[in-house]
């Protein structure tokens, strides 16, 4: 039985990134800067959700996840009428290579977790931590520090070690769980997110990481009346779309259309702000009906194997 508030969350986190392209690829953002920081965690979002419940590098679980990269490229390459080399969706397989490589590494990782007592566990998985959010990190987005801190290879912002070091964190946040308390998630939430927002942003950025698992662990505590009836039936019904969402309007289609908009837009005299939701809204709708056919295809062939 599917969490709807963990849903939820990755419904607030697949809108995000929609948004952050909203506000980053039109090419308006630079007098604005600030929103489209705050939404560079919800990529750590996702990484955090998988790390949380963690991730088992079972061929069925690979397979799945191609098969969604596959069908979205199918989507794509027909909605365009281009079937070749030309399409250039590069983004498009950033991030679905990044997740199978995370698949693949994960049960070098969950070995960190088998028989270890949690403050063994901790020590274990601080190497990793610190070199990924202090060392790469400020050897890559802190000016002060940068000119001093010598860069690591491997360690990028955009790099599955990076992701790696998002689903340990999570892994690890879950074993103080209980010691969380509600109200200083609260205040993580708000001074992380207001670094965030300033500029010490990233995905191997400790801010981005305090921000975006805070802002798990206070979704998942929310009651369940306050997300349920006809609300919690629709985040239910779109967000195994989510991950297809990603994919479909990371790449050179996605992005020509948000311009396209914004621009339009912004030559009828629109308020920034109300353009990147609304361009943001339409991308984000139109990414969930696209990936429709896949899952009435999908549905059906799970019915007819579950008989």
């Amino acid at each position: 039985m599917r969490d709807v508030r963990i849903e939820l969350y990755r419904c607030l986190c697949m809108a995000g990134v929609v948004m952050l392209h909203a506000l980053t690829q039109g090419g308006y953002a630079d007098a604005h800067r600030g929103l489209d920081n705050l939404m560079t965690p919800s990529v750590v979002g996702f990484v955090f959700i998988s790390g949380y419940f963690g991730i088992k590098c079972k061929l069925k679980s690979l397979l799945k996840l191609l098969g969604v990269g596959l069908s979205s490229w199918m989507v794509l390459a027909i909605v365009s009428g281009r079937f070749n080399s030309s399409f250039g969706i590069c983004g498009f397989w950033w991030f679905l290579w990044m997740y199978l490589a995370l698949m693949a590494l994960t049960p070098i990782a969950n070995t960190l977790f088998n028989g270890n007592s949690s403050r063994g566990i901790m020590y274990k998985a601080l190497p990793l931590l610190l070199v990924v959010f202090v060392w790469s990190y400020a050897a890559t987005k802190i000016p002060v520090l940068k000119t001093v801190v010598p860069s690591v290879n491997g360690f990028s912002p955009f790099g599955v070690l990076t992701f790696l070091a998002v689903y340990v964190a999570a892994r690890v946040s879950r074993l103080y769980e209980d010691r969380l308390q509600t109200k200083w998630l609260f205040m993580s939430a708000v001074v992380s997110g207001a670094f965030c927002w300033i500029g010490f942003y990233h995905y191997n950025s400790p801010f981005a990481l305090i921000f975006a698992g805070s802002m798990f662990y206070l979704v998942k505590r929310m009651p369940v009346a306050n997300v349920g009836g006809f609300v919690g039936k629709m985040i239910l019904a779109i967000s195994p779309s989510m991950f297809s969402v990603y994919l479909l309007h990371t790449n050179v289609l996605g992005f020509e259309m948000l311009r396209k908009m914004e621009d339009s837009l912004m030559a009828s005299a629109w308020n920034y702000w109300l353009m990147s939701f609304t361009v943001s809204s339409v991308i984000f709708v139109v990414g969930v009906v696209l990936d429709m056919p896949r899952r009435f295809i999908v549905g059906i062939v799970a019915r007819k194997f579950n008989r």
